[in-house]
């Protein structure tokens, strides 16, 4: 359905997506990214600097920026399940994990968290 001039059109089914690139589609992304961030539950008002965890999102990204790999894994099966729901999938090819901080170091290899792996 769609709203026109206060109204609500007859339902309709989408048969066609917009291409990546097309005007409309970065929008239409954003607003199902936004729904499913707002559906997950996950605190996204606060920042890295005093709680757990931080959400930014722009655009076709989004980061989860956690003080600890269990908190980022939580956040991100979390927001799985509800982007799912509304069609939404984790590109692993183009995800990748930073680690950051005093106990930085590289890790050669993958990052597991459930049936995903990161670079």
């Amino acid at each position: 359905m769609v709203q026109i001039q206060g109204g609500l059109s007859e339902r309709f089914t989408s048969q066609t997506g917009i291409r990546q690139g097309d005007s409309l589609a970065c929008l239409l992304f954003n607003i199902g990214l936004e729904k499913a961030i707002r559906e997950s539950k996950v605190q996204t008002s606060r920042t890295i600097i005093n709680h757990m965890v931080q959400i930014l999102e722009y655009a076709y990204d989004i980061d989860i920026i956690g003080r600890s790999n269990a908190v980022v894994e939580k956040v991100l099966l979390v927001l799985d399940d509800t982007a799912r729901k509304l069609g939404l999938v984790v590109d692993t090819n183009k995800t990748k994990y930073m680690i950051a901080g005093q106990k930085r170091g590289f890790n050669e290899g993958f990052f597991q968290i459930a049936h995903y792996s990161f670079e």
